[in-house]
C-alpha cells in the first residue's frame, strides 16, 4: 500500500496537484514506518528504506515546488542519511542546497541544520558511510557540507 501511495504521488506532482502529492508522500511514509516498527524482516526493512528514501526524495522536490523549503531540506536531509547510492547523494546535497538557497532568500536566514528525527540512533554504519563519501571533497565537494552534521549525529 506505501508504494501505491508513492507512486500517485508521482502522478500528482506530473499534474500538478502538489499538495495531493505531499498528502500521499505523507500517507507512504506513516505506512513505511509502522512497517519497520512492526517487522523484524532484513527483507522487509531493507526494502521499506528503499522506499522511504525514493519518497522524502519526492517530498522534497514537491515541498521545494509548494515554497516549503525548511520542509524540504529536512526530506532531503532524510533521503540522504538513507541513500546508499554514492552519486544520488551528491545529487541530492546539491538539491538540498538549493533549497536551502531559496529558504535563505524568503525567510531571510540560513536553515540550520537539525538532528534528522527520523534516523535510528543505531544504524550508524550508514552514517559511517556517508562521512567516508563527504569526506571524498574533490568528487562529491557539494556532499563535503553535510561533513559535520553526520559528524554530529554520534
Amino acid at each position: 500500500a506505501a508504494s501505491v501511495y508513492s507512486n500517485r504521488a508521482i502522478v500528482c506532482t506530473k499534474l500538478n496537484k502538489l499538495e495531493l502529492s505531499d498528502s500521499d508522500c505523507n500517507k507512504s511514509l506513516e505506512l513505511l514506518i509502522q512497517l519497520l516498527n512492526n517487522n523484524n524482516d532484513d527483507t522487509i526493512i531493507s526494502n521499506c528504506k528503499t522506499l522511504m528514501t525514493k519518497v522524502y526524495s519526492r517530498r522534497a522536490m514537491t515541498r521545494v515546488r509548494l515554497g516549503k523549503y525548511g520542509d524540504a531540506i529536512e526530506d532531503f536531509q532524510s533521503s540522504i542519511y538513507h541513500q546508499q547510492n554514492v552519486s544520488i547523494v551528491n545529487e541530492l546535497t546539491q538539491l538540498m542546497k538549493k533549497a536551502q538557497d531559496k529558504y535563505y532568500d524568503t525567510e531571510g536566514k540560513n536553515y540550520n541544520l537539525k538532528r534528522n528525527r527520523n534516523v535510528n540512533n543505531n544504524d550508524n554504519s550508514i552514517i559511517i558511510k556517508n562521512i567516508s563519501i563527504l569526506q571524498n571533497q574533490n568528487k562529491y565537494p557539494a556532499a563535503a557540507e553535510l561533513l559535520p552534521f553526520y559528524r554530529a549525529q554520534f
